[in-house]
């Protein structure tokens, strides 16, 4: 995968609040898994273009404020 995510030791800052970047770190651990990816682009037939973008857009959703 081509995306990247720098996790800052305050964690995520979503609503004006920081959260503990073990809660980053959960995501990020989630939604990664070989288990998702397989799931995905076997089960499902997606691309590994369309896995990595939805992966960049979950990602951003969840960890950047908004």
């Amino acid at each position: 995968m081509a995306a990247a995510v720098t996790i800052v030791p305050i964690g995520v800052v979503r609503g004006g609040r920081a959260e503990p970047v073990d809660d980053a770190a959960e995501v990020i651990w989630a939604t990664a898994g070989s288990e998702l990816f397989v799931l995905l682009t076997g089960e499902r037939h997606w691309s590994h273009d369309r896995y990595e973008a939805w992966l960049h857009d979950t990602w951003c959703r969840l960890l950047l404020p908004t």
